[in-house]
């Protein structure tokens, strides 16, 4: 409310943060103390429970294939499973040192037992033997024709890590310790074929007619010429351990890593030359990863884990890669894109060993140590239980949406209650009412969704989407805070386009001017008094459900019972207005806050609040009794200080117009409306005396008077 001035543009700048959170917080959401439940983001999704249900890097659940357990928790760890050829799998074990044989069905039967405690190794040969070997003795065993076992040989180093069987027929071990690889020959002496640079020659692959060897202590992935025994160092990921190696039919090879940086060269514990290789500083992931080595040899990582590590790989029966995990047991298919799946969440911690073959999975596992079987071409089913939601209050609960595409079928059900806790206090399970909820009304709610499909391809549930609405909650206001003095100007001569109000509290109130207006011409002559006049009020508004806020400002003096409207349907939490067309006088504004925008009729509610008096003194004080005296050779200036309403806060006096000089008044102290004052002038610095004296005096809301006297003749 300006009037004959034109438009004021006015912006709040805050020395606290308190005026733009409430402007944030007061932005509409939903209405009437609702809201909505919203399931997303994976991040919200794993909060819920998994039962058969997978869930992708971008929030979609996605039916898993059907788990069966086939092997129950036995012995400790399940370190390495292989296809047998008839559907089922072979499994090395530990801490029992024993060979198992596990079928589709779920029987097993013991095909061996050694004196290793640990079997890491296994491996089929073209003839169905099977070879196993592991620690403390690092002894190899043949299995052939069920359960006859051999010993074929007894390696110094005392732990086999990994054993292959090549094309040509001949057995390959890789040994920890030294990092050395020994070649057993279907006919010949077993011979050392390679020493790699590294402490631990952990896992073994064939690619191009030569061996692809992971490391420990350095996390290489090595080549080895069979017949030479030539290493070639192709990639140094920078981390501790090179884990799984997994050549693919197309020619890439897929290799995990795992553990910090370690960039640096030296010598490795066989003795053998390790050079020093440059990671740069954006160079690969933090955590453990997946890498592709590629045609030219071209390694580049294409996956970075979210778990603790990385601990087997395997072909999926559908082209994907599968990458079992620790400490939580979870599995992960990655698609061509290297878009994650998160397949399956074991109780077990350790995703030890993966098998498979064109139609099932074979999942072995450590802490406890059992057997899987993921079956790929059944038709699939499987649950997902979101997270408890909290509505805050006793709300009711409206319409349930969420997106499922692809072909299959979704059953989506809630259940309510009044605690945190599912429990007996709760509500059961209902289905949905059309796309309405049925549960009855309730603080607490969750939901369920059964997924069932025989095309799991492309079929996903995702953007879960549940509306609620509780009872109205009444608008909070506070820090009403009023100026205490009219805008000053920010132009120094003419009219002022821009000027300034600090709130008590630190909000500063900037404006800007349009010139358009009528008056300016009649105003012109007094620049900058004209904003003197103005006064702004500025608070803090929240409301609790979110509702969209409107204001109005009620204005009374302290002697009056009645608010006066000041300004209705406002918006905004800031507001200017001429106090001129007000009696001077201490007054307080009151601000109401409505929600009537986010409600129905006859539900809205107000909360209000009542600013500290403040004052409106539209008269500039004046100055009485003016006089410039001789005495005792120079010159002494006195008068009287009086305004009608306010403080006088200031006193000053200039010689020859050249700068103003602080005073005092009479008594001391600038604390009434009504001060004398006496100062003895003094004289300018090269030592003559003022020819004019000029004084000016301001009231607390920033008025001003001054005058000028000429001093008498000596």
């Amino acid at each position: 409310m300006i009037g004959a001035w034109g438009s004021i543009r006015c912006s709040c700048r805050l020395g606290c943060l308190g005026l733009i959170c409430a402007l944030a917080m007061a932005t509409p959401a939903t209405a009437g103390g609702g809201g909505q439940f919203v399931a997303a983001s994976l991040k919200t999704i794993l909060q819920g429970e998994f039962d058969g249900v997978g869930a992708t890097e971008a929030g979609n659940l996605v039916v898993a294939p059907q788990s069966q357990g086939v092997f129950p928790e036995q012995v400790a760890y399940v370190w390495s499973l292989l296809p047998d050829g008839d559907g089922g799998v072979f499994a090395a074990t530990g801490s029992d040192g024993r060979l198992y044989r596990i079928r589709p069905d779920g029987t097993w039967e013991v095909l061996a037992e050694t004196f290793e405690y640990e079997l890491f190794a296994l491996a089929v040969g073209e003839d169905g033997a099977v070879y196993i070997s592991g620690a403390p003795n690092g002894t190899i065993t043949r299995v052939r024709g069920g359960s006859d076992s051999e010993t074929v040989l007894d390696l110094p180093e005392g732990l086999v890590l990994d054993l292959l069987v090549a094309p040509s027929g001949d057995l390959y071990a890789s040994t920890g310790e030294r990092g050395e690889i020994y070649r057993i020959p279907r006919d010949g002496e077993p011979e050392r074929v390679a020493a790699l640079p590294d402490a631990h020659a952990v896992c073994l692959a064939w690619w191009q007619d030569r061996l692809l060897c992971g490391t420990d202590g350095h996390g290489l992935l090595a080549s080895v010429d069979p017949q030479s025994g030539e290493v070639e160092v192709l990639y140094d990921t920078g981390k501790d351990e090179v884990v799984c190696v997994l050549p693919l039919e197309d020619g890439r090879v897929i290799f995990a890593a795992n553990g910090g940086s370690n960039s640096q060269g030296g010598e490795s514990r066989n003795g053998l030359f390790l050079p020093t290789v440059e990671v740069r500083a954006n160079g690969g992931p933090v955590g453990p990863a997946l890498y592709e080595l590629g045609p030219g040899k071209m390694v580049k990582p294409v996956w970075e884990c979210p778990e603790q590590d990385i601990l087997s790989l395997c072909s999926g029966p559908d082209g994907s890669i599968l990458v079992g995990t620790g400490a939580d047991g979870v599995l992960y298919s990655l698609d061509e894109r290297w878009d994650a799946t998160r397949l399956l969440d074991l109780d077990e911690a350790q995703l030890l060993s993966l098998a498979g073959d064109e139609r099932a999975v074979y999942v072995g596992t450590g802490n406890g140590g059992a057997v899987y079987r993921l079956d790929w071409n059944a038709p699939r089913e499987g649950t997902y239980t979101s997270r408890v939601w909290d509505a805050g209050l006793v709300s009711k609960w409206g319409v349930a949406r969420y997106v499922a595409h692809g072909d299959g079928d979704v059953t989506f059900e809630t259940r309510s209650g009044q605690v945190r806790e599912p429990g007996e206090t709760w509500s059961p399970w209902h289905p949905l009412a059309g796309e309405r909820i049925a549960s009855p009304p309730g603080r607490f709610l969750q939901w369920r969704a059964r997924l069932s499909t025989r095309e799991p391809e492309g079929f996903a549930l995702r953007d879960v989407r549940i509306s609620y609405r509780g009872p109205n909650r009444q608008p909070v206001l506070t820090d009403v805070n009023v100026t205490t003095k009219g805008a000053e100007s920010l132009a120094s001569a003419g009219r002022p386009t821009a000027f300034q109000q600090t709130l008590p509290g630190g909000v500063q109130i900037d404006y800007t001017v349009d010139e358009a207006g009528n008056g300016v011409a009649a105003q012109s002559a007094r620049p900058g008094i004209w904003a003197r006049s103005l006064r702004t009020a500025a608070w803090t508004a929240k409301d609790p459900d979110r509702d969209p806020l409107r204001f109005e400002l009620h204005l009374r003096r302290l002697d009056e019972e009645v608010f006066v409207p000041l300004k209705l349907k406002l918006e905004e939490t800031a507001y200017t207005w001429d106090a001129t067309a007000w009696p001077e006088g201490w007054y307080e504004l009151k601000v109401v806050a409505s929600d009537e925008q986010g409600n129905p009729p006859g539900e809205e509610l107000s909360g209000e609040r009542i600013s500290q008096p403040f004052q409106i003194d539209n008269t500039p004080p004046t100055l009485r009794d003016l006089q410039l005296a001789r005495e005792a050779g120079g010159l002494v200036l006195s008068g009287e200080a009086r305004d009608e309403t306010s403080r006088i806060s200031s006193l000053e006096y200039s010689l020859d117009g050249d700068g103003w000089h602080m005073a005092t008044p009479s008594d001391g102290l600038l604390d009434s409306p009504r001060e004398t004052f006496r100062i003895s002038v003094p004289s300018h610095d090269d030592g003559r005396q003022p020819t004019y004296v000029g004084v000016r005096i301001a009231d607390e809301v920033g008025h001003v008077a001054a005058s000028r006297l000429r001093a008498p003749a000596p």
